[in-house]
Formats: C-alpha cells, structure tokens, sequence
C-alpha cells in the first residue's frame, strides 16, 4: 500500500502511460524522482487498460513488424 502522501496507483498508472497533463505530471514526476516506494510501484502498475498501447502492439504482433516499421 502507498503512504498517504504517495500519488495513486490509477495516477501513477495514468503517469506511467503518459496520459497526465503537463501541470499534473510536473508535481508526480518530481515526487517519484525521490520516492523508492513509487519507483517500486511504478515497476508493478498494470497497465492493461491502456487501450491504444495493446491494440498497437497486437497490431505488431500480427503483422510481424515493429512500431518503427507500423505505417
């Protein structure tokens, strides 16, 4: 579980996708930066609802190519 004053795993899931807005990824970059706790969560957040990420690397997987080859 994290401290109280640690981000949420749906935040550090959302900041791990890139799917924070710049004046709320500035604040949760600078406290994972110091906080082993969150660098540790980081390491363990599912990010199996990033929806676009999957189907792009299904995609791959089914053509065989690599997101540098994806048109």
């Amino acid at each position: 579980m994290l401290p109280e004053s640690c981000p949420s795993r749906e935040v550090l899931a959302d900041y791990r996708a890139g799917r924070l807005s710049t004046e709320r990824w500035q604040p949760v970059a600078d406290h994972v930066e110091t906080c082993a706790t969150c660098q540790t969560a980081l390491d363990t957040v599912d990010d199996a609802d990033d929806v676009l990420g999957n189907l792009l690397r299904g995609l791959n997987m089914e053509t065989g190519r690599s997101a540098e080859q994806a048109p």
